[in-house]
């Protein structure tokens, strides 16, 4: 930890030991998740024409069929709400984030919750995704194999190799 700031890293931690102490609640579902992402600057860059947001399409589409976001889980609020500001906010204020790489640490973060996230919804789950945020729909959808076992006990076995305070 630097001062009242956190790293990418720590806030790991954080999650990890959530999910440990939380179980499957950590990523509450109900079987059915609705998977997004940007588009990044660069992905809208290559974009011709108009894109949309994955955030608002996501939720929008996860409340037309009854399916979850990672947002609607006490990970995904913790995480849209560090720090009071939530998570991207809060790095591009941190000062001890180097210059144009805040967003690289809030992704970093995301993507580790996320892993966590898809880990969760299997066995007995179906995971759509919007891809890329182009304005027609592409949707991707997948039968997921059971992770969420093989990810807590991974977690746990870091965890205790780590010496890190659970």
């Amino acid at each position: 930890m630097t001062g009242a700031w956190f790293t990418a890293d720590e806030i790991i931690t954080m999650i990890d030991v959530m999910v440990l102490k939380l179980g499957e609640e950590a990523f509450l579902h109900n079987g059915k998740a609705h998977l997004y992402s940007g588009p990044s600057y660069e992905v809208r860059k290559q974009i011709l024409g108009k894109y949309q947001d994955n955030f608002e399409r996501a939720k929008k589409w996860a409340k037309d069929h009854n399916a979850k976001i990672i947002d609607d889980t006490i990970v995904g609020n913790f995480l849209n709400n560090f720090g009071g500001v939530g998570l991207y906010d809060y790095f591009d204020v941190n000062p001890f984030i180097k210059p144009g790489h805040n967003t690289v640490e809030a992704a970093k973060v995301w993507t580790h919750a996320s892993r966590l996230f898809i880990a969760a919804l299997a066995p007995t789950s179906y995971v759509i995704q919007l891809q890329r945020g182009w304005s027609w729909t592409a949707y991707l959808c997948v039968k997921l194999p059971d992770y969420w076992e093989i990810a807590r006990q991974w977690l746990k076995r870091y965890m205790e190799n780590t010496r890190r305070i659970i």
